[in-house]
């Protein structure tokens, strides 16, 4: 097996970053998956339900410190 690509996805079904190297902590890869989208009632929204989703790009800002 090879890896050719690794791609974090910081919002499920969000357009995800091709990525050099990743951190792995033990619910996965640092940064990925972290939030999603939800509707008004609470419930999760994903590509299955509107495929328009993977255009939607995300630009995740360090935090600084306080």
């Amino acid at each position: 097996m090879k890896v050719v690509g690794i791609y974090r996805y910081p919002v499920k079904s969000l357009r995800g970053h091709a990525v050099q190297s990743a951190d792995i902590e033990t619910i996965g890869m640092a940064g990925d998956r972290r939030w999603m989208v939800v509707d008004k009632d609470g419930h999760f929204l994903t590509i299955r339900q509107i495929p328009a989703m993977t255009t939607i790009d995300v630009d995740i800002a360090a935090r600084a410190s306080c």
